[in-house]
């Protein structure tokens, strides 16, 4: 990318690195700036596949934008659109919705999956902290599925065994080593509704499990 950027305040962090407000010189635009440290090689890597997927998922209206990436010496940076709060956030404000806007916001979340699916994309880690709400003067409908760092490609309908996803979110069958699909999206959707409508998990267990990628919040209330 030939574009100079004035780096802004950090809006948000994660295991694969930190979200910076980043400002275009040449025309004020202001976007997300996603930097992950290029000696964490696992981070690398699923940022090389979040963006990939990014790609390949351009034009959907409740998926986030990619504007391209660059490196540095010390990081890879990937561009988005900027954005406002994610969903885990919107909902310790304002508590679990309401029976209607959590059908508005289950709606759009479904049209993105059903997009990535149709383009052999699963995300593996749907959550409310991947979920972003545009602004508080934006509708339920026009909320964006976020970070792709643990998707997969199923082009070749190959059976999946590697432990991807969060804590409370994932589907038993990724659990097991028995293999699973895109199918395991469905499960997280099905979570995701409940949190929105109770504000907490619906399963809970005894032994602490370790995944690749680690919830922020994994218990709303």
């Amino acid at each position: 990318m030939e574009k100079s950027y004035i780096l802004g305040r950090q809006v948000g962090s994660g295991v694969d690195g930190s979200v910076c407000v980043i400002t275009e010189s040449s025309t004020g635009y202001q976007y997300a700036c996603k930097s992950i440290d290029r000696s964490d090689n696992a981070a690398v890597l699923h940022a090389h596949a979040e963006i990939t997927m990014l790609e390949r998922l351009r034009g959907h209206p409740n998926i986030v934008t990619y504007h391209g990436h660059f490196e540095d010496e010390r990081q890879l940076h990937i561009v988005m659109d900027l954005e406002g709060d994610d969903l885990c956030s919107h909902l310790q404000e304002r508590g679990p919705r309401p029976e209607k806007e959590a059908a508005r916001i289950l709606k759009a979340v479904v049209s993105a999956v059903a997009f990535c699916h149709e383009r052999r994309v699963m995300h593996r880690d749907i959550k409310p902290d991947n979920i972003l709400v545009p602004s508080k003067q934006s509708g339920y409908e026009n909320v964006k599925l976020a970070d792709f760092g643990a998707s997969a490609d199923f082009s070749d309908r190959r059976c999946l065994r590697d432990v991807e996803g969060t804590s409370y979110y994932v589907a038993p069958e990724v659990l097991t080593g028995t293999g699973y699909d895109e199918k395991v999206d469905i499960w997280s959707l099905g979570i995701l509704l409940h949190v929105i409508l109770s504000g907490y998990v619906p399963f809970h267990g005894k032994s602490k499990l370790i995944f690749s990628v680690t919830s922020r919040q994994e218990v709303l209330t």
